[in-house]
């Protein structure tokens, strides 16, 4: 008797008006030249490459692309298990008078990006930021040759204001000392304010946590479900050895629920994976795409 493993995931995010990937909409894939994709969204919210992945991970695999090209091979078995699964999804909807049909109702999410990669830069460099930034043996030597060029102890003042009485004062020596200690994002903004998305930048590619900046607010849509995933004994049993969980869209938990035999399934409301369109289409026209179907 045949079986399948039911996951079930919540709180797939998705941003249904967002377009395009990169500057200008191109997207940029290995050993190709930039594609255009401006202006162009999936038709379906979930389509059988993202159902993919969570297979691939369920089983102790990569997520590999469907679409762009990558080092590291797609496992047919699992690309083929995902094309025979099935899909329900759940998210809140009312009709649209304007439309005349039912269309999903939108949440307000707060977006943000690394403080260095955002165009209103919020970070204001602080004592609290140096610490992470700086090693205790780093920060020493700093505290040790700021105090003999502003004459007080700098940890009394704020960085802010250390930074000022600096620049009242010959750093030529500081800043060629903290350049030779890689420390050259400190000896910058020594000289200049706008330096100071290096400190921000280095922390982020280091072994820090960026520092995060409100980059704004987008509209999403929060999409709960089930996936139901043809398995074997096999499987089942390699599944005994794996955590047994992954992730969908944007920020989509899924879990295994339970594992049942298929004539104890009601396909009502679940939709074979393969049949899901892998069409894009403009985001203008979307509701006019789905409507038409």
């Amino acid at each position: 008797m045949s079986k399948y493993l039911r996951l079930k995931f919540k709180d797939a995010k998705i941003f249904p008006t967002r377009s395009g990937t990169g500057k200008n909409g191109k997207v940029y894939e290995l050993g190709k030249s930039p594609v255009n994709r401006k202006g162009l969204i999936w038709e379906e919210y979930i389509t059988p490459y993202q159902i993919s992945n969570v297979v691939h991970v369920m089983f102790g695999e990569r997520p590999v692309s469907s679409v762009k090209k990558s080092f590291y091979p797609r496992i047919d078995k699992y690309v083929e298990m995902a094309n025979n699964s099935y899909l329900k999804m759940e998210y809140p909807k009312r009709y649209n008078k304007s439309k005349k049909m039912n269309t999903p109702i939108t949440e307000i999410l707060r977006t943000e990006k690394p403080d260095w990669n955002s165009w209103a830069k919020g970070t204001k460099i602080s004592w609290e930021i140096i610490r992470v930034f700086m090693s205790e043996e780093e920060l020493n030597f700093f505290l040790i040759e700021t105090k003999k060029l502003v004459k007080k102890d700098p940890r009394s003042m704020s960085f802010k204001n250390l930074i000022e009485a600096l620049r009242e004062v010959n750093t030529d020596e500081l800043c060629k000392a903290l350049k030779r200690m890689k420390l050259s994002p400190i000896a910058n903004y020594i000289v200049d304010d706008g330096f100071a998305d290096q400190i921000t930048r280095k922390m982020t590619h280091g072994k820090h946590t960026a520092i995060m900046n409100i980059n704004g607010i987008a509209d999403i849509i929060n999409i709960n479900g089930e996936i139901l995933v043809p398995v074997n004994d096999d499987d089942l049993k390699l599944l005994e050895t794996l955590p047994g969980s992954a992730n969908i869209l944007d920020g989509g938990m899924v879990w295994i629920s339970e594992v049942v035999d298929a004539n104890k399934i009601s396909s009502n409301g679940f939709k074979l994976v393969k049949k899901i369109s892998t069409r894009k289409v403009k985001y203008e026209t979307k509701d006019k795409a789905k409507k038409n179907k």
